[in-house]
């Protein structure tokens, strides 16, 4: 949010007049404006509430802390610290091969363990983790560790998901046509094997989970 913010204040437009910045986006509308002034003005001040609260933190993610923090919390069973610690966005220390591996093996079976409490955030990072490739571009995060393409795996994720959606939705169409090209890319005996696991995980763990929603955050560390 700091790079939008710092991208608003160099907009010439936006330094001129408001009025011109809106327009240039053909937001032209007296009442829409206002919405999107309060929208900019409420972003803003949350940029500057927190700014405090995040003082001391860079240091905390460039030694890798706040791996080791989030692999705690989430051997005591916390649900969001297991999604992000899979995922794993910020930057750290370089791992071995052989610190990769176990850190990989490590947080996939905190994630398969948040299923069993419904966490939707665990499906859409596992969902994540087995959908590419991410290279070690040396210095970015640990998801160069985690990430592993599987097509059963993904498979079993997207349909676990789509069982959260309301049927006719935009999300819900975007996933049918995702499973379908999934199943495409593996056997018949994979496709019945995942699907039957997805509605077999669906009722037996998240029934009353409520809607999983295609937007979510995977880390809220």
């Amino acid at each position: 949010m700091l790079e939008w913010l710092a991208a608003l204040q160099a907009d010439p437009l936006w330094n001129r007049s408001t009025k011109a910045y809106f327009h240039a986006r053909g937001l032209d509308d007296p009442v829409k404006q206002q919405e999107a002034l309060a929208s900019i003005q409420r972003n803003v001040q949350h940029i500057l509430d927190t700014q405090q609260m995040c003082e001391g933190t860079e240091a905390m993610l460039a030694d890798g802390a706040i791996y080791g923090a989030m692999l705690q919390a989430a051997r005591l069973g916390d649900t969001a610290a297991s999604a992000c610690a899979l995922v794993a966005p910020y930057a750290g220390p370089k791992l071995t091969p052989e610190q990769a591996a176990a850190y990989a093996d490590e947080t996939r079976r905190y994630a398969e363990a948040a299923l069993r409490k419904g966490s939707w955030a665990n499906v859409f990072a596992l969902a994540s983790v087995s959908s590419r490739q991410l290279s070690d571009g040396g210095g970015g995060g640990y998801e160069a560790y985690t990430y592993r393409p599987d097509p059963v795996m993904q498979l079993r994720y997207w349909a676990l998901m789509r069982h959260g959606m309301a049927e006719g939705t935009e999300d819900a169409k975007t996933f049918d046509g995702g499973i379908t090209a999934l199943s495409s890319a593996v056997t018949p005996a994979q496709r019945d094997g995942a699907l039957r696991w997805a509605d077999e995980t669906y009722a037996k763990y998240f029934s009353a989970s409520g809607p999983s929603g295609a937007v979510m955050s995977m880390c809220q560390y």
